[in-house]
Formats: C-alpha cells, structure tokens, sequence
C-alpha cells in the first residue's frame, strides 16, 4: 500500500524467489555477504544521508508505513519477528516513537483521510483465525472505531472522505460502497479496487476472466456504467489523480534490463524512465508528482542478496542506498513535499533526504 491516499495501488512487480527466500534468511548464519554491486551503467552513486531512523527491531520487510499529512511524521505497522504487533507513527524530528493501536494484531493497509487527522487501515485480533475489519483512528491518538467487519485487506476512500469501497471477506472479486454518514451499502460491481476518481463519481477497477490477462475499466458510481481502458496492462502502479490515469509499466524487452515507462492513459501520453528495471525488483513508488520513481533492485544469486535503492526519472536515475545482503528490505514511500523517501531496511524504517 505506497502513497496510499485512497487513488493509488501499489503492486509487486516480478520477485525472483530467490531474492525473496534469502531476503527473508538474511540474518542466518552462513557464507559471508557478498558486497554491494556496482551501479547500473545509467545511475550514479548519489548516497543519501540518513536523518532519521526507528529504533532496531521495529519492522519488518512486508511492514505497511505512509507518510501524515504534515511530513512529519510516518504512520506504520509494526510486525517485527519478536512481536508483539502495533499501529505506530513515529515522529520524524524527534525520533520519538508512539502506539496509535496497541492491540497485538494484523495490521494493514493504511489510508489517511483527506484532512490528515485520522487513519482508516484494517486489522485481525485473532491470530490464529484471522478476520479483517476496518478501523479507523485519530492520528493524534484516541480509540479506534471499527467500522466494517469481515472484509478482504485491501480497500479504498474517496477523495471527499465520505465513502469507503471495500470486497467483503466472502466475495473477495466483489466491490461494496459504504456511506460513512448514513451506513448505507450499496453494491456496485464485481471485480478488484485499483483506485477512485479524482471528483469521487467513478472507480478504477480491474478484472481476470477465466485466468487470462488482466484487463482495468472504469465504473460509474451510481448508474454502474463501465468503460474498458485500452492498453492498461499489468501495470506495476497505478494512480488516478488530477492529471489522469498514469501507470508505471515495465517493457519486455530481449535484454537483460527492461524499459520503465509512466504512461498517461488519459492523455495517452508517456515518459520513458533514465534507467532500465534489472532482472528483479522488489516494492516500487511514485514520487507525489509522479515524476519520479524509487525501487529496491536485487540482482539474485545464493546467499545473502546485496540490494540497491534506485531514484530514477526521464532525466537521472541514482543510487541512493546499497546493502551487502544481511537485511532485508521493503517499503518505500515518498514525503508529501517529494523530498524525502522513508524505507524499510533490515528491522528499520529510514529517512533519507532526496538529490
């Protein structure tokens, strides 16, 4: 869940299982680490301070986090390994950790409304039998509301704050509208949430006819009229905002490296990235403008697996972090100002600022 605003997705995008398997061993014993790779041919070596990081042991690498409205502070889900499981933010200033929910439960999928002073997520207190059910919270602290029960982990609120769409846990290629005033539900359309329109009135959806290729429509609220987008296929991101419906997509290509594209599917425009996606990828977001893209590469192999942290556009690509293989790494999400990016590394979340 990246920039998680309620119109954009996040989505993994080729995880060699290898890379995956050995981040998740990263810390067991066994050969030495083999040293972090060189930079790809079209990215320069622009490391980036830290000016801010968790304690250790915070999270791990599947951890959700976002960023508050006001930039300073990062909302997150705290799963590490020893537990127990909490909501948190932590304060990026002064480095001052607090719980927003403390219950020992699954946590994801955060969502901040359009003011910025709560958060919707979802959360399972039994740990055993885990049942979603959608919360919301005061980012400044309070009690947590619940306010659907039953549901799939992933959902989506509309710009104006008012409606949440949701699949229930049952019928999980289904799509339910709740008025968060009057508690209606409405049933609007079978098929998986990818994001609302900017103005609230339409629904970015897509659907997996008889196990063939993905295809995305949009769908009216209210009269249910759909129209299918032509050309959006396996997208890696995909955002609906101001600017149209704009999607991170990967090119096959006969080389080692593929192309990274951002294409307008309203204007039918696209932009070609500085720097071509190596074989595997892992967690991948957009800068707020959507001008910029930030990933994790892992080149694969046995062993311990060296990352590299990439920011790339039409013009640059740099690499801002490289690991040696011993900790795994996850989420990236941008600052509100574009001038930040926080990251999980290892059992960290870490602020680094941005060339």
């Amino acid at each position: 869940m990246g920039q998680r605003g309620g119109t954009s997705v996040v989505l993994l995008a080729r995880v060699a299982l290898p890379a995956l398997v050995s981040s998740c061993i990263g810390n067991a014993s066994g050969p030495a680490p083999a040293p972090p790779p060189p930079p790809p041919p079209c990215a320069s070596t622009a490391t980036a301070p830290v000016i801010a990081a968790t304690p250790f042991h915070e999270v791990k690498f599947l951890d959700d986090l976002l960023w508050a409205s006001s930039g300073n502070e990062i909302l997150y889900t705290s799963e590490p390994i020893s537990g127990p499981f909490a909501l948190k933010a932590f304060d990026v200033v002064s480095q001052v950790v607090r719980v927003l929910d403390g219950r020992n439960a699954y946590y994801k999928s955060l969502v901040l409304t359009p003011d910025g002073q709560s958060v919707f997520y979802t959360a399972a207190l039994d740990l055993e039998r885990p049942s979603y059910a959608i919360y919301r919270i005061p980012v400044a602290g309070g009690s947590p509301e619940r306010l659907v029960d039953s549901v799939d982990i992933g959902f989506l609120l509309s710009p104006d704050g008012v409606h949440l769409v949701y699949a229930p846990e049952e019928s999980p290629d289904s799509a339910l509208l709740l008025d968060l005033v009057t508690k209606a539900r409405t049933f609007v359309t079978r098929g998986h949430l990818v994001a609302f329109s900017p103005d609230g009135l339409q629904l970015l959806m897509s659907s997996q006819a008889g196990g063939g290729a993905e295809s995305y429509f949009v769908v009216t609220l209210g009269n249910g009229a759909t129209e299918p987008v032509p050309g959006l296929t396996r997208p890696v991101i995909v955002r609906w905002d101001a600017d149209g419906i704009r999607a991170l997509v990967v090119a096959d290509s006969s080389s080692p490296d593929d192309p990274l594209y951002i294409r307008n599917f309203t204007t039918n425009t696209t932009t070609k990235m500085a720097c071509p996606v190596p074989a595997f990828v892992w967690r991948w977001n957009l800068s707020p403008d959507g001008q910029r893209v930030g990933y994790w590469v892992e080149p694969g192999g046995i062993g311990p697996v060296p990352a590299m942290l990439l920011l790339a556009s039409a013009q640059e690509a740099h690499v801002l972090r490289a690991t040696d293989g011993r900790d795994p790494v996850g989420t990236i999400a941008f600052a509100p100002d574009g001038g930040r990016l926080a990251y999980i590394s290892g059992t960290q979340i870490l602020i680094s600022p941005l060339p």
